[in-house]
């Protein structure tokens, strides 16, 4: 598990551990998890997005790993089922939490992914990707990264949401 300076301060914030720790997921999420992951021709997907198809393709990536990015990219906010036009980012990252440590139980131990949450000052995004050797879907320093809090762990590290 690795993070960024500005993942660790949202993180060091002991309501929103706990909030996470707590959260049930909304039906929309939940939904997700229940219809399962999928593999075609190498590249793995949430079985319920796998009609999204577009007429984007894995030779328009330079690999695999941006590909399935693309493909398994969530917006937390669409998933919440909340009143507000925006809901608050700690909202957005502490249900994000959630969902990606039952992920990481769901996904297949035997293979290796990497599973990214990132935040900016109004949103939260999640991707998860299979870990392949030579592709990055990030920088190996995610200091790098300065207008976005980062948080990247595999599904077969531990990851408690007391962190």
């Amino acid at each position: 598990m690795r993070m960024n300076s500005r993942m660790r301060a949202l993180l060091a914030d002991d309501q929103l551990r706990a909030q996470a720790a707590r959260n049930g997921l909304p039906p929309s999420f939940q939904s997700l998890l229940d219809a399962g992951i999928y593999v075609h021709e190498g590249i793995w997907g949430f079985r319920a997005m796998e009609r999204r198809r577009t007429n984007i393709t894995p030779a328009m990536f330079p690999d695999a790993t941006g590909y399935e990015c693309l493909l398994n990219k969530l917006h937390i906010e669409d998933y919440l089922d909340t009143f507000e036009e925006q809901p608050p980012v700690e909202s957005q990252l502490a249900h994000g939490l959630r969902f990606i440590q039952l992920l990481q139980q769901q996904l297949p131990r035997e293979e290796q992914f990497t599973l990214v949450l990132s935040c900016d000052d109004e949103r939260c995004v999640m991707r998860f990707h299979k870990t392949r050797p030579g592709e990055k879907w990030l920088a190996e320093d995610l200091e790098a990264y300065p207008e976005e809090a980062i948080f990247e762990v595999s599904n077969q590290e531990p990851f408690l949401l007391e962190l």
